[in-house]
């Protein structure tokens, strides 16, 4: 069973709250370190895994209700897997990407009307210089 299919798995099982998931992944399935030696200090894997997880909400496929994880309802009917994501989701991300590129794009076409400017200026001052 692939590993996200035991995170699944495991939220739908259990519907745990972020420590208890976290826990789940680093103690259970990837043998890091044990359940005593991480609830006894701070190990440094507070934080593992969740760019997968904070994915997995984004894509509308987990959600979180009173501190706890939940698969949402678009998971259960369409049962794609945690990384999937519906065309809604890829539409916002594409609109967001489109935005970015286009922002990008004014600047970069400022700047080089603001060049062209600076060489027309020192063009006028060679001519200038010459006569």
């Amino acid at each position: 069973m692939r590993k996200v299919d035991q995170i699944e798995a495991f939220i739908r099982k259990n519907k745990p709250r972020r420590k208890s998931l976290v826990r789940f992944i680093v103690c259970d399935m990837n043998n890091i370190v044990t359940h005593e030696s991480y609830d006894k200090n701070s190990t440094g894997h507070r934080g593992y895994y969740s760019t997968a997880i904070a994915k997995f909400i984004r894509a509308g496929n987990v959600e979180i209700k009173n501190g706890k994880y939940h698969l949402t309802k678009q998971l259960k009917t369409h049962d794609k897997g945690l990384y999937h994501k519906p065309l809604k989701v890829q539409l916002a991300e594409a609109d967001a990407r489109a935005k970015r590129l286009w922002v990008a794009y004014r600047e970069e076409r400022d700047k080089k009307l603001k060049l062209k400017d600076i060489l027309k200026d020192i063009g006028h001052i060679i001519d200038i210089s010459l006569d």
